[in-house]
């Protein structure tokens, strides 16, 4: 297998993969890496998102979920983001208790959310009240890419997430019982 081709397979497998995850994977030097994928780049044969530490993406993924992939990939972000999965609505003060991170990390993580359309937030009775925009389509793209996701950022809290229900629906298939409703 060439370099670049053995390079485009491990995007393929670790969306939102930085370059330092790449070096490890490829066993690559980093002038060599640079070139492949500077050229995989130039040819059009990947995605790559220029925010301060770039990510690498194959071409099937959408921008959109390029964004949420890169907040997943940052810790209190994607804790703020698999809150809101398991709990629906939390305000801002809820958040804070969880996760015990300061105001000023939540705020601007939050305000980074809402302006990516990945959260929105409402007011009931003078509280913001945050929401995820679109909670079914954040979680089919979690468990579409739930194995690249969980290997790339290497998360507990995301991999038992989203590995606890696939495991009872599946020991459910296995022992021909019906699954019990799992609601997050």
């Amino acid at each position: 297998m060439k370099n670049s081709d053995y390079i485009i397979d491990i995007i393929g497998r670790n969306p939102g993969i930085r370059f330092r995850d790449l070096l490890r994977h490829t066993k690559m030097s980093s002038g060599t890496l640079t070139y492949h994928l500077a050229i995989l780049e130039e040819n059009g044969n990947i995605k790559v998102d220029h925010q301060k530490t770039p990510r690498y993406y194959p071409l099937e993924i959408k921008n959109e979920d390029m964004i949420i992939i890169r907040y997943l990939g940052k810790k209190i972000s994607q804790q703020i983001i698999l809150l809101l999965l398991d709990k629906k609505e939390l305000s801002f003060q809820t958040i804070r208790q969880i996760t015990n991170y300061s105001y000023s990390a939540i705020s601007s993580i939050l305000t980074k959310l809402i302006q990516e359309k990945i959260i929105h937030v409402e007011f009931e009775k003078n509280k913001k009240i945050y929401r995820l925009n679109n909670e079914y389509y954040l979680r089919n793209l979690i468990q579409k890419h739930m194995e690249n996701i969980a290997n790339t950022f290497s998360s507990k809290n995301l991999t038992l997430f989203l590995v606890l229900p696939l495991l009872i629906k599946r020991l459910s298939y296995y022992f021909l019982i019906d699954p019990p409703e799992i609601n997050f």
